[in-house]
């Protein structure tokens, strides 16, 4: 009796030491020193400990005090393998459940350590864990070291073995094969707990397994993130994925069993592994490739009584969306049904489920909208925000402009401003993709007409309006960097519904930033599509009146500007607004930049009696003023006289000004031809690059951009297939246009070279090879309306999808009507 007292007395003080560590490790991770924490623990870690003083010790390692060194991190390694080593025995359970999450917290260099030496049998000590009749310490194993084979992989891959002295390089690479067979075998244990396990380990094995497949190159890029790679992981997916796929039907089977809430991550798993399937098929044309793959038919035990059935990658994936996904996603919470629609939107990615998508989206946009303004989903807002960006274009046209109105009211709810301008940008991408490929422009004028730019003209920053700015200018920005051939009609669009902001006379900063941006725009439009008749109109008979009450000098001389160099009309007084805004140089208050930094406003001493202060675009301004002048006088050499005039007030006004006032004399003496006339070649529709080029109002998107603008489609040689004698004379070309390269535009033209009318034929087209008619006439014969004229033309496109990498071809048949004027037989 008197030898045991002393004993348990000890166990219980270092019982009590090490929950009062604990305790303040817990709220205060660096208050310990390293004396103290190692005398604990190796009190609470010696053989003759209960198994509280063990559960403490291990507490106390899993909080990772900042104290801890290396020796330590030795001790608690060495204490949790001899547990690992024990697991077979009586009541080992609680000491499991602390110890092996310790392994999280242990330095990767002591774990892979642990790993390489073969004498400590390492894979046999994780299998019997895996294997322990508590299914908590199976769970807790499971979700522990598929964390740690991951960390241990990316470390493995990046020469981490380099640290550790080997005899020879041929040792090193031996030890490397080795662990990287472990880490192997323990992902071929979770994908058999996942298959044949009890449901609490199979919902945490699917749960690793989608952690680790979220993490490959080949999800990632799904996403509009620049997607890092790891190369290690992606070689143990690589490995993973083909022991998987074959067993998709068992695996799904054994998933659908589990409790609601532990569906979540066995859907966005098997949709990982059944895009990857469609994937490795190679097809990724709807309709035309057939994604053919083969799973195992039945489950059984025997694995030569094993049986294979070929099936179509993309169908097993839309069934599991249709019998499993969607429905649950019905019925979940929105928490839940968060997580099932993101399992969704990544077979949807995929090419061959492009007409699926129609039937899927309008689904689950029901219920986006009241997830994102969940306060549960705070968090994942952003996530939200992007799956709803995925759906825009696959939303039929009755949701669209709703979407697009909730979407913009959940980005402008974001805090971060990166983020929300991000966001905001690529919402307007993707709208204006869908509108100009489908030319939906009247759904565009809706949008614009929306709520969410209410209070625009107005420019003043506050609530609403500043919401309402940063969508027009994200809108702007996406419509300036749209390389779409349709995209001059949606900037025209856009111009006709916000050309308000040019009669309101307010000038407050969010006013005159809206105002630059409208001015960029039109510019850009101008520019771009080489004075179309309706830019010109709209420019004529709407912009220009509206010129002059403009209350910012520099759009004002832009508007002239593309006035002169775009309208050729007379009735203008374009003299007269060019002669105002030069007497009023220095008197307008621009209020689109800070004066200029060199510019002498008395702050270093002399008074400020005759101090002149003048905005950051004067002399821009006025070198503008002065090429209007010259392109004025180009036109019209009467208005010498009265040029001369002006810029003889120009210089009495100005004389303190030394430039303008130089520049005005030099400007005389050129127009009256007392100095030599420079070469008039201004080309650009910018007359002020600095404020309203693209690249000075987002320098960042200019970066990105290429310097040459991409053809947006590419188009062959014309192919000339009739003969040299035929009257009508056929020239075939096509078109591919770079968004989707697996859909072509077959240009057929059809000329008359004869001198008589021609009327009543018809062409027919036939195709040998996979390609499949996507026009919306859905007929293969183009007739003319009405007659063809002598040497006259017509021409007419059909839209056909390929399958990559294949080749077709087309057969044209030219049939002449016996009502036509000259009779000839088919050919």
């Amino acid at each position: 009796m008197m030898e045991t007292k002393p004993t348990e007395t000890d166990a219980t003080k270092v019982q009590q030491r090490a929950t009062k560590h604990v305790q303040t490790a817990t709220t205060k991770k660096h208050a310990l020193t390293r004396t103290e924490v190692f005398n604990v623990l190796q009190e609470c870690f010696s053989p003759e400990t209960t198994t509280q003083c063990k559960i403490l010790g291990f507490r106390l390692a899993g909080l990772a005090p900042s104290c801890i060194t290396t020796e330590v991190w030795q001790l608690i390694l060495d204490a949790a393998v001899k547990e690992l080593a024990g697991a077979a025995a009586q009541g080992t359970a609680l000491v499991l459940l602390h110890s092996i999450p310790v392994f999280d917290v242990l330095p990767l260099t002591l774990t892979l350590g642990f790993l390489q030496q073969q004498d400590l049998e390492p894979l046999k000590k994780i299998q019997a864990i895996f294997s322990h009749e508590s299914v908590d310490v199976r769970c807790v194993a499971l979700a522990t070291f598929c964390r740690v084979s991951i960390n241990c992989t990316k470390v493995l891959f990046a020469r981490g073995l380099t640290r550790f002295p080997f005899e020879s390089n041929e040792a090193r690479i031996v030890a490397q094969q080795d662990v990287t067979s472990i880490l192997t075998d323990i992902w071929k244990l979770t994908l058999q707990a996942a298959e044949v396990e009890s449901p609490e380990v199979a919902a945490v094995a699917f749960a690793s397994l989608s952690h680790l497949f979220s993490r490959s190159h080949a999800i990632r890029s799904l996403s509009s993130h620049h997607p890092r790679q790891e190369s290690g992981l992606d070689e143990l997916v690589a490995w993973i994925f083909p022991q998987a796929f074959p067993r998709f039907d068992v695996l799904k089977a054994n998933a659908q069993t589990l409790p609601t809430e532990s569906h979540l991550h066995a859907m966005k798993w098997l949709s990982m592994v059944a895009y990857m399937m469609m994937q490795k098929s190679g097809a990724c044309t709807p309709g035309i490739a057939i994604a053919m793959m083969e799973l195992d038919a039945v489950a059984l035990e025997d694995q030569d009584a094993k049986t294979t059935v070929k099936v179509r990658a993309d169908l097993v994936a839309a069934d599991m969306v249709e019998s499993w996904c969607l429905p649950a996603y019905v019925n979940a919470s929105l928490t839940q049904a968060f997580s099932i629609c993101e399992a969704i939107a990544i077979v949807m990615q995929h090419p061959l489920q492009h007409y699926n998508q129609w039937k899927w989206s309008s689904v689950l946009i029901t219920r986006l909208t009241a997830i994102i303004h969940s306060s549960t989903m705070a968090r994942q807002r952003q996530d939200v925000i992007r799956i709803q960006l995925l759906l825009l274009d696959a939303t039929n046209t009755f949701d669209f402009a709703n979407v697009v109105g909730s979407t913009i009211d959940s980005i402008a709810a974001l805090d971060n401003v990166t983020t929300r301008v991000g966001l905001m940008y690529d919402l307007c991408q993707a709208m204006l993709v869908r509108v100009c490929r489908k030319r939906q422009f009247p759904l565009l004028q809706s949008i614009c007409t929306s709520s969410c730019f209410h209070g625009l003209p107005l420019g003043q920053a506050k609530g609403k309006t500043n919401a309402a700015y940063e969508t027009f200018r994200s809108l702007v920005e996406a419509l300036l960097f749209c390389t779409h051939a349709n995209v001059p009609h949606a900037r025209l669009v856009v111009l006709q519904q916000f050309v308000a902001v040019l009669a309101n006379k307010s000038t407050t900063d969010l006013r005159n930033a809206t105002l630059v941006l409208f001015t960029a725009l039109l510019t850009q439009l101008c520019q771009d599509s080489c004075a179309a008749p309706p830019v010109l109109d709209f420019l004529h008979n709407v912009v220009l009146p509206l010129a002059p009450k403009v209350p910012s000098a520099n759009v004002r001389v832009q508007l002239y500007w593309l006035g002169l160099k775009f309208v050729s009309s007379t009735q203008l007084p374009i003299m007269s607004w060019v002669e105002t805004e030069l007497l009023g140089l220095l008197s307008s208050k621009d209020g689109s930049g800070r004066p200029s930094t060199t510019y002498d406003d008395g702050i270093l001493g002399g008074g400020t009696k005759n101090v002149r202060t003048v905005d950051a675009h004067l002399i821009p301004r006025f070198n503008a003023l002065l090429l209007c002048l010259r392109w004025l006088l180009a036109k019209d050499g009467s208005l010498k006289q009265r040029a001369v005039q002006v810029l003889a007030h120009v210089r009495t006004q100005n004389n303190f000004h030394r430039f303008v006032s130089d520049t005005a004399v030099e400007t005389i003496e050129e127009i009256t031809g007392m100095a030599r006339r420079e070469r008039f070649g201004f080309s650009s529709a910018f007359v002020l690059p600095g404020l309203f080029s693209p690249a000075s109002l987002f320098p960042s998107r200019s970066m990105d951009m290429p310097q040459q603008a991409p053809v947006k489609w590419k188009e062959e040689v014309e192919t000339v297939v009739s003969g040299s004698c035929d009257p009508l004379c056929l020239k075939i070309s096509y078109r591919e246009p770079d968004d989707h390269p697996e859909e072509i535009a077959l240009c057929v033209t059809c000329c008359n070279v004869t001198n008589v009318p021609w009327s009543d034929f018809s062409i027919g087209v036939g195709v040998k090879g996979a390609v499949k008619l996507v026009d919306t006439s859905n007929n293969m014969h183009i007739r003319a309306t009405g007659e063809v004229k002598p040497h006259g033309m017509f021409k007419s496109e059909k839209l056909f999808r390929f399958l990559r990498f294949s080749r077709a071809e087309f057969l044209f048949r030219l049939v002449v009507e016996p009502s036509s004027r000259t009779s000839s037989r088919p050919r």
